[in-house]
């Protein structure tokens, strides 16, 4: 479906879904909902849900006005909407009279997920703001969203068991113990990149500190506080967002880490590589792939057939598995390689293998898990049990294989 952004511009008291037919009521109608000064109305002592049957992304924004005897509380986007449920949603809650001091989020399986605080004296009660909820992972069960404010991302939360798990976007206005007005400016259910990424690394490594990602012409000033890096696209894995530098004239970099090698996610080594995911306030752009490979001293192989394999696993290595290891044994520096049919070759070392050690796991391609390093101790008596014979030059040796998966 395609992005959709409506500025409420019709004639007053122009029922909402007369303005436009593709505005979906889940709560309220029509006479409850209406335009004035090309805005939508919701009327005191009335709750209005209502979602555009023409919009999915899965992205919804309002604008709140607090104006004209209007307030901002109890109104916001809502995503995953339909006739029966109101979806995920937010809106501001609580306040000290001057500003707003909580949003609470809804639209798990018991409603309410959770209210969180907001910075202190920032989210004036009588100004106007920018509401967007943005839906980042979605399981069939769960769906996690992210919640902005004036473009800030204020909190990432998880709708366990989700009342919808799809549906449209839409918005929310519960005026039922209120005695103001809710106005709402516009709606927008997707944000246009606007920033161009200009540089970005030429690989990825696990243990890689400050790599950098070059942006310009975005509308919002990149910070830490506004600005998520993502390995993988959209609902990837979110890298650690060091810093930002201002580069002058409107460019800047963001500073980041790769994951650790001792916690990575799981994702496959790839030469093609993944997208890096680029949110900066509202706006989002990202990379061409960019390959992930193994750090220094380390490599890896995709199985492709393990009938003659070296290699002994619990459970048992399947095509299609991948197996990291080092490149390098332990004192003697015999450089390791193992084939895509799981042989292990030794070659170049000094003295025998026995007692050289050199560490490996492998990446189950059945349910996308790595799992973890296992030392590998090598020794030149006969091969047998848990031993595996190896090629080093004309002559063959066997080395203990303990891979855990």
């Amino acid at each position: 479906m395609p992005i959709v952004n409506d500025d409420f511009t019709s004639p007053d008291d122009t029922a909402l879904d007369v303005h436009n037919v593709a505005w979906v009521f889940n709560d309220g109608d029509g006479t409850e909902a209406k335009i004035f000064s090309n805005r939508l109305e919701v009327q005191a002592f009335r709750k209005v849900v209502a979602y555009r049957n023409d919009s999915a992304e899965q992205r919804s924004k309002i604008t709140t006005l607090a104006t004209a005897g209007g307030e901002s509380d109890l109104t916001g986007p809502c995503i995953n909407c339909n006739g029966s449920n109101e979806g995920q949603f937010f809106f501001f809650k609580n306040n000290d009279g001057t500003y707003f001091t909580t949003i609470q989020i809804r639209g798990r399986d018991t409603g309410y997920i959770a209210d969180v605080g907001l910075a202190a004296s920032t989210y004036a009660i009588a100004a106007s703001h920018e509401l967007e909820i943005v839906e980042i992972a979605n399981d069939g069960t769960d769906v996690t969203v992210e919640c902005y404010i004036d473009g800030n991302l204020i909190t990432t939360q998880v709708a366990i068991n989700a009342v919808n798990t799809s549906g449209n976007d839409g918005l929310y206005c519960d005026r039922i113990n209120e005695n103001t007005v809710g106005l709402v400016d516009n709606f927008s259910t997707g944000t246009a990149s606007t920033f161009s990424i200009d540089a970005e690394p030429v690989d990825i490594q696990p243990d890689d500190t400050a790599l950098e990602i070059t942006v310009s012409g975005q509308a919002t000033t990149p910070t830490t506080g506004n600005s998520v890096v993502r390995l993988d696209g959209a609902t990837g894995t979110v890298l650690n967002l060091t810093s930002v530098r201002d580069d002058t004239g409107g460019v800047y970099t963001l500073i980041f880490d790769a994951p650790a090698h001792n916690a990575m996610p799981d994702l496959a080594y790839d030469a093609a590589g993944y997208t890096v995911h680029v949110t900066i306030a509202a706006e989002t752009n990202e990379t061409a792939e960019i390959p992930f490979i193994p750090p220094t001293g380390y490599g890896y192989v995709i199985l492709t057939d393990v009938t003659n394999s070296d290699l002994t696993a619990l459970p048992a290595l399947v095509a299609s598995d991948q197996v990291e290891y080092e490149l390098a044994t332990s004192p003697d520096s015999w450089t390791v390689s193992i084939s895509a049919l799981g042989i292990i070759t030794l070659s170049g070392g000094v003295n025998t293998i026995d007692g050289d050690t050199f560490d490996v796991r492998a990446w189950d391609s059945t349910d996308d898990t790595w799992g973890p390093f296992a030392e590998q101790t090598g020794t030149t008596v006969a091969a047998s049990g848990n031993y595996t014979d190896l090629i080093v030059g004309e002559m063959t040796y066997s080395i203990q294989t303990d891979i855990v998966r």
